[in-house]
């Protein structure tokens, strides 16, 4: 299983070298992450809210784990369970 892994991940690899990913460059569309932030807070508990954000401040990826991003997997063509292990 281990070397199944192993050898999917080296494909990626060659699909998207290490040197290509310094070059991205975010969508001129791309919202902004904290316009994002202070919209969902609008429907959140508000007493929750320094929780969550001293969690992000903690560890920058802490908010990510947790949510499932089904849109980005499905636009990258990747299934869930190699997703999970990328985010991790």
């Amino acid at each position: 299983m281990l070397d199944k892994r192993r050898q999917i991940g080296v494909d990626w690899r060659h699909q998207v070298p290490v040197a290509a990913q310094s070059a991205w460059q975010s969508p001129a569309n791309r919202r902004d992450p904290v316009e994002i932030l202070i919209e969902q807070g609008k429907t959140r508990i508000p007493e929750l809210l320094p929780v969550r954000y001293a969690r992000m401040k903690t560890d920058p990826f802490a908010f990510l784990r947790g949510g499932d991003d089904h849109g980005r997997r499905s636009r990258l063509g990747i299934g869930h369970r190699f997703a999970r292990a990328v985010m991790r």
